[in-house]
């Protein structure tokens, strides 16, 4: 008995390569050079200590019109999340490109959302215990805080923290202790990774 195999080569054609984005000065950051931000992603970000004028600038080179994708990720947690990021929507200017106070603000609200039960069963144990200790420290941070705020003496601005004992662990507890972003770091492909401290 004889098989007949037969096959048709498709022409290959290749795809231009990724164009490698740049990241703002405030944002960029490489394995030897630290960006200037330190932005503790469990607040909010604002504009005080930057300038509203700086967080309004793009925050890639050349400017993104179209989506973002960003690793978040922790190597301690063998975890990685990836976040896209849209431009803003805006019906006096249409095209805008994403901006580093847009970019920060979807870190934050996708960092700020709790933890599915799938999620934390996805963690081993010893991963259980990093995420339960932060949940823990912020919600004693977030008490000390409301106490400051109920008495006038806010010291942070108007700026709080996330969450509180009752509404669970947030995504940004699985950071454990690192939560200070401190760059985001652009390789050849295209890929940016955030990176915290």
């Amino acid at each position: 008995m004889h098989h007949r195999v037969s096959f048709h080569l498709q022409p290959r054609t290749l795809s231009p390569a990724p164009k490698r984005l740049h990241m703002h000065p405030l944002l960029a950051s490489t394995p030897s050079h630290r960006a200037p931000i330190a932005y503790d992603v469990r607040y909010m970000p604002s504009a005080r200590g930057v300038g509203e004028g700086l967080l309004n600038q793009p925050a890639t080179d050349p400017p993104t019109y179209t989506a973002l994708q960003v690793v978040i990720g922790a190597t301690q947690m063998r975890w990685k999340w990836m976040l896209t990021v849209y431009p803003p929507i805006s019906p006096a200017c249409p095209s805008m490109p994403i901006s580093n106070l847009h970019l920060l603000t979807s870190i934050y609200a996708f960092l700020a959302t709790p933890l599915t039960y799938a999620d934390w069963l996805a963690l081993g144990p010893q991963q259980q215990r990093i995420v339960t200790e932060a949940y823990e420290a912020r919600c004693r941070m977030s008490e000390e805080q409301s106490k400051r705020l109920s008495k006038g003496k806010n010291q942070e601005g108007i700026y709080t923290m996330v969450g509180g004992w009752r509404e669970g662990a947030r995504r940004m507890d699985c950071l454990g202790s690192r939560t200070c972003l401190v760059g985001v770091e652009s390789d050849r492909w295209g890929t940016l990774r955030l990176v915290f401290a």
